[in-house]
């Protein structure tokens, strides 16, 4: 863990100064890809707490910036990003979950889950994936719905999901296409 190297503290001196928000926000990315200890994490909190509230609704605001804020291990962060995920009235809730399931938070299951009701598409697929399904009560018949009308790649990316939920039915017949001779198919 990186307690307070001169370069984190430069860092974390800036991003307190800089007026700029595009410039704080490649602050704030290069800290979050630091090894940082909790005491970092804490002294880190206020500045990004404070560009957070700046961003949010800003053209800025995009899926890198997301991204870089789900990477942010603080309680108050990550409660108000999921606040944000949660709000499916707002344009910017699937993008939010999207980036919070990069970080493997299961809270945003229910929009991920809205959405792939609505229109599964690859994305939403690959997020349902990547998050521990395995610890929740979610079945994998409902990934199943959207199965029929997904593209080849959303296909692929539910049946991981389907297999963390123990179904391996969907991984099975997607191997049988890939490797098995069409005639033996059949």
């Amino acid at each position: 863990m990186v307690e307070h190297s001169d370069d984190v503290k430069t860092l974390l001196d800036a991003l307190g100064k800089e007026i700029d928000l595009g410039r704080r926000l490649h602050l704030l990315d290069a800290l979050t890809r630091q090894q940082l200890t909790d005491d970092a994490w804490r002294e880190l909190g206020p500045a990004a707490a404070s560009l957070l509230k700046r961003l949010n609704g800003d053209r800025a605001f995009d899926a890198a910036a997301r991204t870089v804020f789900a990477r942010i291990p603080l309680r108050s962060i990550r409660e108000r990003l999921r606040r944000m995920a949660a709000d499916t009235a707002e344009e910017g809730a699937l993008p939010m979950a999207l980036a919070l399931a990069t970080a493997h938070d299961i809270e945003v299951l229910p929009t991920l889950w809205q959405a792939w009701q609505r229109t599964p598409t690859d994305a939403v697929a690959f997020a349902l994936a990547a998050l521990p399904l395995e610890d929740t009560d979610m079945r994998s018949g409902v990934i199943v719905t959207g199965l029929a009308q997904s593209q080849p790649e959303a296909r692929l990316w539910a049946a991981i999901a389907m297999g963390r939920l123990s179904d391996y039915e969907p991984i099975e017949q997607l191997w049988d296409v890939a490797v098995r001779p069409r005639e033996e198919r059949l």
